[in-house]
């Protein structure tokens, strides 16, 4: 089932700025084939599938996807509708991700965030390999539009982060890549326990140090009440 939370903070300081911020967070822990989407991305990618396994999450069911290429690197972006989001009147300040990981098949394979925004494709320069046959903990936090380049499509090549940007619809890729010209391989990874957040904020006003310091500690109160809730792990 998938979830989303939002949290809002308005902190004012007398004589100095007001910080507007919000955090929402989207969360899958069953991954129901009907609650995502793949897309397969790269000429090197021969076929791929993705779905809901039953048992042997971490617990009970996670998602697996499996990717068969040769040459060059290749992309199944995973994303779901219910993690969708809209900017209003904030732009986004991090966008950050935490999951379980593990191979299921002989390969490694790289686990990052992805977003769909305006028909084009981007995934994150910060990821996890999945490398271990036994669920590992994975985490990316990410600060930039920068942090994010274009897989396909022929948006720009950042996606905009802006208050006015279009709706991002959020979730992950799993990557492969083969430089041995006429070899053909097969990658298999599950995923398990996801969570990204959005943090959003401005602050109004003339960003004075007294500014910068209360946006930080809210910024930092945000992300440690994230940490101490968690992704939950019950099924």
């Amino acid at each position: 089932m998938t979830r989303r939370t939002l949290s809002i903070m308005v902190i004012t300081v007398l004589g100095s700025a007001t910080l507007h911020a919000a955090t929402i967070t989207f969360s899958d822990s069953t991954f129901a084939d009907a609650d995502w989407t793949a897309t397969g991305i790269g000429p090197g990618l021969l076929g791929f599938t993705a779905g809901q396994v039953p048992t042997g999450g971490n617990p009970g069911t996670f998602r697996q996807n499996t990717l068969t290429f040769n040459i060059g690197s290749v992309y199944v972006a995973n994303l779901s509708p219910a993690f969708v989001y809209t900017a209003s009147t904030l732009p986004i300040i991090s966008l950050s991700g935490s999951y379980d990981v593990i191979r299921t098949g002989p390969y490694a394979v790289g686990i990052a965030l992805a977003l769909l925004q305006n028909g084009s494709y981007y995934i994150s320069s910060g990821g996890t390999s999945a490398y271990n046959p036994a669920w590992t903990p994975g985490q990316v936090f990410l600060t930039s539009p920068t942090s994010f380049s274009r897989m396909s499509g022929s948006g720009p090549l950042i996606p905009d982060f802006s208050a006015t940007g279009a709706p991002l619809e959020l979730g992950y890729a799993s990557i492969n890549f083969d430089t041995a010209p006429g070899t053909i391989l097969t990658s298999q990874s599950g995923i398990d326990n996801l969570s990204i957040t959005v943090i959003s904020g401005t602050i109004g006003g003339i960003p004075e140090p007294t500014s910068v310091s209360l946006f930080t500690a809210g910024m930092a109160l945000m992300a440690a009440l994230k940490r101490a809730s968690g992704p939950s792990r019950r099924k």
